[in-house]
């Protein structure tokens, strides 16, 4: 607590800065979409969430759009009053969930549903209302919980029918009064006239109530209905302001008179109520008005249980309000509806005079009226006066069967549930009071679908005084009138608060950062001056408020000051604990408010205040603490309500007296050891010494509560002890420093520490209590009994493990602490107090004997009357806690006191203890007499004594405590006598320990920020130079030319000088247009053969991502690929069927018909020519012939949906392209069809690409034909013979050839779209090219298809003839022409298009000649098909004239279009919009790779049900796990231990941790451990679904091949491979494996001579060059020298690796110029250049004729050699084949053969067993493969090693999409880890003898070895086994049959046992054997 004021201000900025960001992000992001996710995932639906806004925008614009027109009487008016919600239902059915900003409500309308909402009125409460609303009414209708049911059990009575009924006179007298109005108003018109009632009821309703609530005052009450309908405007104007928040405190002119107005009418409101209190207390009677009857009603409640002035003035209000508003609302409808059925207003006037007749009516009569009662519950129903209830869910909560979050809304549209069909049939929306004939319950299938004045305990209270109120009203309107509707009346119903007639229009807004403002403001401002008022009005005194700080500073001060020095033992402690509490405690009184920062905290000491707040543990609840604390004491001591409640219960047993006295022979042994110890140090220096007392005692309780808590697992608890010792001094430096929220999260040192302490401390626990859970007898230590009395309570209300856990921590640290605490000031007490000391004395040995050596027990301890005194008085003195701490989350009353909530109460224990007022004058001294008649006579019966707490939370371990201490002090007082050492300085302090520690945040924080850094500028300069360099490099190897890459802008800026300056200036009609429309040169795929292979492989050649905003137009068919667009395609088919296309053609004449009708006119008007712009009038027809379409896509906008439901919902057949998409979806099976979404996508794909395709095809038609009048006349000339002068049909139209051939020429030399695109994503071969993953593919359409090579030299003519024959004729090949694309992504409505063409071409050529216009300007381009465009800025237009047969001269100009983008950026404006892009791709990729992604993936790991660590920003676990590897690999251990915890320590901890399955974090990457055999399986066999995981880049130098290959590639290399290793080929290098193993052991034989019989060898490195020979000769035959080169090259190669991953996690490290870096690149250059050079030689041989060689090369040449042409492998795959090969069959064999010598020599009767097989088999001969696969007992030896010491200890899987996998799914994203070494170890597969040396489980087979055969996977298992596992075991069995051959050998002495991994499990030491001849 030594940081300066400075310090702590800036802190507390900084806390509010960032705790105002975290929240707003919480608020407007993070909250909404995990609540979003949650309401998913339980199968609601509903709109996606919008940042901020949610659906309030399109809300608002429906309802603006609804009301901006009136409706008919007969429309619904639902879509007018609700059209959003009306829209959702339509759309997402009974159930959905929309968004108010970013708060989600779903709306329900199931009646049961609804029924459930509005009884469980604790669970689903009133939201939070409108802040404004609150000026106008809260009261009742507000409020919620206790305070609802208070004031509605209050108010009941005033609303009993009996008093109802006595205000019936005050009805009529306000009602009669305006009906005599209109009367006068009637008369003096006539008989009849125009009537507006809605004022004249509103103010009539406003009178009744006014009379009602007020009686003789209802003038002044008057005067507040004026005030509440101008309030309500006000508020209705500023709703357009609401979601400003904060906006109500600006003073602006409307919230000035709003205020203005609310303060006059509550001051009206007082003044009546005072009145009438006044009058109450001079006698008089009280009135039988309803604040008569409220008032009298809340003073008949007991004292403290009634309403406040306040409270009564606010329903007052709210009756005023809800009366007026109801009832007036009910009137006007009622008047309404009867008077457009006059029939139902006739019956109910002929009830009421039947009644009646033309008496008073009364309140019995009225009750009659059942014809008017069945009219207002019908008026009630269509009309309900609020069209909505809303209710707020605050915690998890079942409905139905669905589970609903905390935080979302609940909406009960009462209009839509009273007007559904299914509860009210279909006449619903009619007006039918006769279905009210056998009552409510009987008018609709459920009794909740009426609900205008709610259901269930809430409600309306005033539902019957509004239903009298409105007969009475009827019955004298229906007495003196009739009435209908006058035709000015204009049927517009909305809503404000309730229904009304009138048309309004209201706006909201959003802003955040005035969000931003308002909250922290609110926060730092206002709520605590708001509070600070609050309790002055309450009379408590107080500090002022200081912004943010608060007394915080002042007291840092106080407390800095009164530490500087020590004070004397006679000094009270109180100034020093507790300075700025004690100097208010002075200067204010017993009860006074402090600010703690923005948090006001009310200091108590008035003892019956503190007994209060004891006993109401539910009102007054534990503080949130401090978050690090937690880690410490959690527990029972942190829980509220009903979990505490239920804690205590099941904790209660286990601190019963009878269980404590259990404890206490663990009490004497801890105590007297340490008592020995101070023996002894008194004895080594005399008869005295010093000593300091306090880590003793300290360590003593650990002790002791280790033993008591955990029995025989003491040693482990008195870990826990140490652990929870460095993690109090951890956490008190912490407290130190300043509060920032979200630090505790950060990685610092201190932070993970504490972390890594927590972790350890709960595994330990976690262990003891496994033990005691796996069958350990129970013992009477804690753990036992917590766990023996969590189990006995039933119905599953047992605490969890966890929880268990948790209170065996706080039992820990709470004991420990103020055990320890206790003694220590009890011995400093009577170190001062020596008489004292002696009376302790002296008792102990009455009770226990002068023997020293006695041993106390429960009773003697029991006895010490005195020793008790003396503890008490120190718990007084020296309390362990010096204050506690309480806070209050509602308004609460304490004492006279109310206090409101947001406030916290501290009772100072220290203050209260010592208080003279309450203790005597003596207070501050040291008295224990005081307590000799117990504590109740020392307090006066007061609470006033605390140091445990007190009440229902009093500490649970009080009476361990006390009896632990009682057992110290008797043991510590038989044997010594103390005092104080001069050398004590008395300096109580409020700490957990004393220790400190430094750490530094910065180092860190500098590490990750650096780490991201380097992570960005990785990626970028990978994006824009790394990845692009190396792609055209392996283009130009491929023999591909190109352009140079250009740093970030590549050919953009040429491309854009080359199109700027082509499009500059205009060119012929005869100009090839190619140069113009693609003048920049690039490589493009121009042979058929290759465009035929990248058509026809549509899922290897997919569509390229689209520019984002070209989605705004469409995206549909044309964008998808794989199976989204197979299923699409599928689906859409049937819609462009011909027999479908023909149904077209009658709208495709209609749309013509009407063009060339206007150019007809317009022909006319003008003479016998004019000049016309086609292009619009084309591109118009075109979307007119789509016009169902258009409609379609133009709602889109607004309502696509709708018609798309409404389709639906018709099933009616229909020919447009809706129609037939919707009817063609439906018939798919369920789950196969589209949602709504993509038809309309597909709906706008098709009206934009059908309309653009059609118009350029038309328009480019003209042109060739206005320049070719020709072929327009030979055109025309077929339209005749074909129509004549008829109208064209479909069957004309299919006549049509030499259109046909024109528009195929059209199409081929003008396509609409000018190249294709498709991309590669992964190596592709197309014909003889390789292209790599990452690049893309042009088509260039119109060059290929004016390509003279393939349609000869006349290839730029328009020449229609060359498709007389058809398309396959027209060109060499059938793939030059594909002006709708080819092969299976064809265009799909290509027919479409040339019937629509054919149709308007028929119309125009019916009536028109035309011809080019001299001013006709040439000039294509493509926008994104074809256009044609005008440049040459001196003419506006270019011209063609067109001839009709009559003669008259049209004239058509082809201006620029509407859609043109023109490429004339400059290249500057390019390459910074590149670079933005590059910048705002790279930040987001950033963010969504560090922490998005990772966050979203766990959080749908952990709602899988899977368990893990959490994520970690950036580093995950790989710190951790590397410390822990570092740890375990610092030391060797022995041959008999487990190596797991060496090889694999985190994956080991984890499963011991977490279980067999669990996820873990390689940096920001999740990798799920599975150990269950059959889901291994599940991964293993599922090769195209569990990939390999990309490995890390270096490794790629040593060897990548087959092992790394996926997918297709990899069962091509597999296919090509497999012969190779074919058990006849492997036999055949038999002879190899023995001359280098015979090499080999002839050395050791030569070493062995020359030191005599034996010597010590380490056999590790012999053993790797023995398979590196072996491979050598195997696979390279005569080139083996060469080939052990390689081996070298790869052992350098494999070393320099490792060390490089030091540095793995600084991207682009591999590429820096390093030392390492450049030896490695040699040496794989080297390798390849060895490899090829071998492999170059064979194929030289090859050709030469010579034979194959049969070596692993030369038999991996022949089969791939073998293979189809194109089906084989480059020469570059067979060279990192032979590389994998090498390394792989190095490794791997080497290994298994070490870790077999070393087991062997341990267990010498193996080695003897095996070296008897191989003498049985060969003798002294030469091995061969028949002998070697006879030795079944190596074979068992072999299998068994490899099981123990796996090569590869781990297998890596890579999911790529979501997945499942036993149970759980997994998304994609993820990587699995298969940990080999733990499976194969695993003793529920392989039994409790699972980590031993036993070959003999090998004995009958692999299959029965185990419970599961995929238990054993050295080799992996499934169609991925590894290739070589025959070769491997062969070479192994060679090996180990020459060594037992000559041999025998057992461990050096110098062996160290220390397995580690490289790639594969290598001994770290060597493996050092004394090798025997025999």
């Amino acid at each position: 607590m030594e940081a300066s004021a400075a310090s702590v201000t800036v802190s507390l900025a900084i806390a509010a800065v960032l705790w105002w960001i975290w929240r707003t992000l919480n608020w407007v992001w993070f909250k909404p979409k995990m609540l979003e996710s949650y309401l998913r995932r339980q199968g609601l639906v509903g709109t996606p969430y919008t940042l901020l806004v949610g659906d309030v925008k399109r809300e608002y614009s429906m309802t603006t759009e609804a009301r901006s027109k009136p409706i008919k009487l007969t429309d619904d008016i639902v879509p007018r009053v609700l059209p959003f919600p009306s829209h959702m239902l339509k759309t997402y059915g009974r159930t959905f969930f929309t968004w108010r900003g970013p708060i989600p409500t779903i709306t329900i309308t199931n009646p049961e549903q609804i029924k459930e909402v509005l009884n469980k009125i604790y669970d689903f409460q009133k939201p939070n209302t409108f802040p404004l609303s609150r000026l106008v009414a809260s009261g009742l209708f507000s409020y919620d919980g206790d305070k609802w049911a208070k004031h509605r059990r209050i108010i009941n009575p005033a609303f009993h029918l009996d008093k109802i009924k006595n205000m019936v006179p005050a009805f009529h007298q306000s009602c009669s009064e305006v009906v005599v109005k209109w009367d006068n108003i009637v008369m003096d018109k006539g008989s009849s006239c125009e009537v507006d009632v809605w004022p004249w009821l509103m103010n009539m309703t406003a009178d009744v109530i006014s009379r009602t609530a007020f009686g003789s005052s209802y003038k002044e009450g008057h005067r507040i209905f004026e005030l509440q309908a101008e309030l309500s405007e006000l508020i209705i104007q500023s709703f357009r302001k609401a979601f400003i928040p904060g906006y109500s405190y600006l003073p602006t002119k409307g919230n000035r008179r709003m205020k203005a107005a609310a303060r006059e009418s509550q001051a009206i409101l007082r003044g009546i109520v005072d009145k009438r209190l006044r009058a109450r207390e001079a006698g008089e009677a009280p009135s039988q008005d309803l604040l008569g009857t409220l008032l009298e009603s809340n003073l008949g409640q007991g004292k403290g249980n009634g309403m406040s002035i306040e409270d009564v003035i606010e329903e007052c209000k709210l009756f005023y309000f809800a009366g007026q508003e109801t009832t007036s609302v009910l009137l006007v409808w009622t008047m309404i509806l009867l008077s457009q059925h006059q029939d139902w207003q006739a019956r109910a006037r002929e009830e009421v005079k039947q009644v009646f007749g033309d008496k008073e009516p009364n309140a019995e009569g009225l009750n009659q009226l059942k014809v008017m009662t069945m009219i207002l519950q019908e008026v009630l129903r269509l009309y309900p006066p609020v069209i909505n209830m809303a209710r707020a869910i605050h915690k998890e909560m079942k409905l139905g069967g669905v589970t609903l979050p905390g935080g979302v809304n609940i909406t009960l549209p009462i209009m839509l549930v009273q007007r559904d069909i299914q509860q009210w049939g279909n006449d619903a929306a009619e007006f039918k009071p006769e279905r009210f004939k056998d009552g409510i319950s009987k008018a609709a299938k459920s009794q909740v679908s009426f609900i205008p004045f709610s259901w269930g305990p809430r409600i309306c209270i005033g539902q019957n005084f509004a239903m009298l109120e409105a007969k009475m009203a009827m019955a004298l309107i229906l007495q003196r009138f009739s009435f209908d509707l006058s035709p000015s009346y204009v049927h517009a119903p909305y809503t404000v608060f309730t229904l009304h007639p009138q048309f309004v229009v209201a706006a909201a807004l959003m802003v955040v950062l005035a969000f931003f403002l308002i909250r922290v403001v609110n926060w730092v401002w206002l709520t605590p001056k708001k509070l600070e008022s609050y309790l002055r009005r309450q009379g408590l005194p107080g500090t002022p408020y200081t912004p943010l700080v608060g007394d915080v500073k002042r007291n840092v001060n106080m407390l800095m000051e009164a530490r500087s020095k020590p004070i004397t033992l006679t000094d009270d402690i109180t100034p020093r604990l507790l300075p700025l509490a004690l100097k208010m405690f002075n200067s204010h009184g017993r009860t006074f408010f402090i600010w703690l920062g923005p948090v006001s905290t009310i200091m108590i000491t008035n003892p019956e205040h503190i007994k209060e707040v004891f006993s109401k543990v539910y009102d007054f609840e534990m503080n949130a603490s401090f978050p690090l604390v937690r880690l410490l004491v959690g527990g029972l001591a942190s829980y509220k309500g009903d979990k505490w409640a239920r804690h205590r219960r099941i904790i209660n047993p286990a601190f019963h007296l009878e269980k404590i006295k259990n404890m206490v022979p663990a009490f004497y042994h801890c105590c007297s050891e340490v008592v020995a110890k101070w023996d002894h140090l008194v004895l080594d220096k005399g008869l005295s010494c010093e000593v300091d007392v306090w880590p003793w005692l300290v360590i003593m309780t650990a002790d002791v509560i280790s033993h008591a808590a955990f029995g025989s697992s003491y040693r482990e608890g008195q870990r826990i002890f140490e652990l929870q010792g460095e993690l109090s001094s951890l956490i008190a430096q912490e407290l130190k420093k300043p509060y920032i929220p979200g630090l505790s999260f950060f990685p610092t040192k201190n932070n993970k520490r504490m972390k890594a302490i927590d972790k350890e401390i709960d595994i330990i626990l976690r262990g003891m209590v496994s033990k005691r859970e796996g069958g350990e007898a129970e013992s009477n230590d804690l753990l036992g009994i917590l766990l023996a009395s969590s189990s006995e309570e039933s119905g599953g209300s047992g605490m969890s493990v966890e929880e268990v856990m948790r209170e065996c921590k706080l039992f820990y640290f709470a004991g420990q602490e103020t055990t320890s605490v206790l003694l220590v000031w009890t011995m400093i007490l009577l170190s001062h107090h020596q008489d004292w000391q002696e009376r302790a004395r002296e008792e102990v040995r009455q009770i226990l004997g002068d023997n020293i050596d006695a041993k106390p027990d429960i009773d003697s301890l029991s006895n010490l009357k005195v020793m008790s005194m003396i503890f008490y008085e120190v718990l007084r003195l020296y309390p362990p806690v010096s204050q506690l701490r309480r806070s209050v989350n509602k308004e609460m009353k304490l004492g006279e006191i109310t206090l409101p909530a947001g406030v916290r109460v501290y009772i100072p224990t220290a203050l209260v203890h010592r208080d003279p007022e309450l203790w005597g004058e003596d207070a501050g001294e040291f008295k224990p007499e005081r307590f000799k008649d117990g504590i109740s006579k020392a307090t006066k019966n007061q609470v006033c004594y605390l140091p445990f707490g007190w009440g229902l939370r009093i500490c649970i371990g009080q009476s361990f405590s006390l009896l632990e201490a009682k057992m110290a002090m008797a043991l510590i007082l038989q044997r010594f006598s103390f005092e104080l050492s001069p050398s004590y300085v008395h300096s109580p302090q409020i700490v957990m320990t004393t220790q400190q520690m430094e750490t530094s945040v910065a180092s860190v924080a500098v590490s990750i920020v650096i780490a991201v850094v380097s992570w960005w500028v990785w990626r970028t300069l990978k994006w824009v130079w790394f990845k692009p360099k190396m792609l055209e490099s392996y283009l130009r190897r491929q023999g591909i030319p190109g352009t140079p890459y250009t740093p970030l802008v590549g050919d953009l800026k040429k491309m854009t000088s080359m199109l700027t300056e082509a499009r500059s200036k205009t060119i012929k009609l005869t100009d090839d247009i190619t140069p113009r429309v693609v003048p920049y040169p690039f490589h493009m795929l121009k042979t058929h053969e290759q465009i035929k292979e990248v058509f026809n492989k549509v899922y290897d050649f997919p569509k390229p991502h689209t520019f984002p905003l070209v989605r705004f137009i469409a995206t549909g068919l044309a964008s998808y690929d794989g199976d989204k667009w197979a299923k699409h395609r599928r689906i859409i088919n049937p819609a462009f069927h011909l027999e479908k296309i023909k149904n077209m053609v009658p709208a495709f004449h209609q749309s013509c018909s009407e063009v060339v009708g206007k150019w007809d006119k317009l022909v006319l008007d003008k003479g016998l020519s004019c000049e016309v712009d086609v292009w619009p009038w084309l591109v118009s027809m075109t979307a007119d012939d789509n016009r169902r379409m258009k409609a379609a896509a133009r709602e889109i906008l607004v309502i696509l949906r709708g018609i798309v439901n409404k389709r639906l919902l018709a099933r009616e057949a229909s020919d447009d392209l809706l129609g037939i998409l919707l009817e063609s979806n439906l018939g798919q099976d369920e789950g196969n069809g589209m949602s709504t979404e993509d038809v309309m996508e597909e709906c706008k794909l098709f009206f934009f690409a059908g309309q653009e395709t059609t118009s350029v095809l038309l328009v480019w038609t003209m042109v060739m034909l206005s320049q070719h009048q020709d072929w327009q006349a030979r055109a025309r000339e077929e339209v005749k013979q074909v129509f004549g002068d008829k109208k064209p049909d479909a069957e004309g139209l299919n006549q049509l050839k030499v259109m046909t051939m024109i528009l195929y020429e059209v199409l081929r030399l003008y396509p609409p779209v000018a190249q294709l695109i498709r991309a590669v994503h992964k190596e592709m071969k197309v014909g003889d090219l390789t292209l790599p993953g990452g690049v893309q593919i042009s088509l260039p359409i119109l060059l290929v298809q004016r390509d003279t090579e393939l349609w000869g030299q006349d290839a730029g003519e328009f020449k229609p003839e060359r498709f007389k024959d058809g398309l396959s004729k027209a060109t060499k090949n059938q793939v030059s022409y594909f002006p709708f694309s080819w092969g299976p992504r064809i265009c799909i409505g290509q027919s479409f298009a040339l019937l629509e063409a054919k149709m308007a071409m028929a119309l125009i050529l019916q009536r028109f000649s035309f011809e080019l216009s001299p001013s006709y300007v040439h000039a294509p381009y493509t926008v994104m098909t074809i256009h044609p465009q005008f440049v040459v800025r001196s003419s506006p237009h270019s011209c063609i004239y067109i001839d009709p047969e009559n003669a008259i001269r049209l004239s058509i100009y082809l201006p620029l279009s509407s859609l043109r983008t023109k490429m004339e950026a400059s290249a500057a404006s390019v390459t910074v919009s590149v670079a933005i892009a590059a910048v705002l791709w790279w930040i987001w990729r950033t963010l969504n790779w560090v922490w998005f992604k990772p966050k979203m993936l766990e959080s749908y790991l952990r709602r899988q049900g899977l368990v893990g660590t959490p994520y970690t920003l950036l580093v995950g676990d790989v710190k951790r796990e590397y410390s822990m590897t570092t740890e375990a690999r610092s030391k060797p251990i022995k041959l008999t231990d487990d190596i797991v915890p060496r090889v694999l320590p985190f994956p080991s901890h984890m499963l011991k941790t977490y279980g067999r399955t669990f996820f873990t974090w390689r940096g920001p990457i999740p990798t799920i451990t599975i150990t269950n055999p059959e889901q291994i399986k599940e991964v293993l066999n599922k090769i195209y679904d569990f990939q390999k995981p990309n490995t890390f880049p270096l490794s790629r130098l040593v060897a990548s091949g087959l092992f790394s290959y996926d997918g297709d590639k990899w069962a091509k290399h597999r296919r090509i491979i497999n012969p190779a290793f074919h058990l006849d080929k492997i036999k055949n290098m038999v002879p190899a494996f023995h001359q280098s193993c015979s090499e080999v052991v002839v050395k050791w034989d030569n070493i062995v001579m020359d030191k005599g019989s034996s010597c010590e060898v380490d056999v590790w490195p012999w053993l790797m060059n023995m398979t590196a020979d072996v491979i050598s000769r195997t696979a390279f035959g005569s080139s083996y020298k060469e080939g052990h080169r390689i081996f070298e090259l790869q052992a350098e190669l494999s070393e320099l690796i490792i060390q490089s991953f030091r540095k793995a996690f600084i991207p682009g490290y591999s590429y820096l110029p390093t030392k390492g870096n450049r030896r490695m690149k040699a040496a794989a250059r080297e390798s390849q250049a060895i490899l090829r050079g071998i492999v170059d030689k064979r194929l030289r041989a090859r050709e030469a004729g010579e034979a194959p060689s049969q070596d692993l090369l030369g038999t991996l040449l022949e089969s791939n050699l073998g293979q189809g042409k194109g089906n084989g492998m480059s020469i570059e795959d067979v060279i990192e084949e032979c590389k994998l090969f090498y390394f792989a069959g190095q490794e791997t064999t080497s290994v298994l053969l070490v870790w077999t010598m070393i087991l062997l020599s341990q267990h010498q009767d193996w080695q003897a067993r095996a070296r008897e097989e191989v003498k049985q088999v060969f003798g002294d001969k030469e091995p061969n493969a028949e002998g070697l696969n006879q030795l079944k007992v190596m074979t068992m030896i072999l299998q068994e090693v490899l099981r123990l010491y796996p090569p590869v200890i781990n297998m890596a899987r890579a999911i790529h999409k979501e997945m499942k996998l036993g149970g759980v799914t997994l998304p994609g994203g993820v990587n699995i880890t298969l940990p080999i070494m733990l499976v194969q170890r695993d003793i529920q597969q392989w039994g409790n003898d699972a980590a031993e040396f036993k070959p003999e489980r090998f004995k009958d087979g692999i299959s029965k070895a185990a419970k599961s055969q995929v238990s054993f996977i050295p080799f992996s298992w499934g169609p991925r086994i590894c290739i070589g596992q025959n070769f491997a075991m062969l070479e192994a069995n060679m090996a180990m049959a020459l060594i037992l051959q000559r041999f025998s050998f057992d461990l050096s002495p110098s062996y160290v046992h220390a397995p580690y991994t490289v790639f594969t499990l290598h001994p770290q030491f060597g493996a050092h054997l004394i090798m025997h001849k025999i």
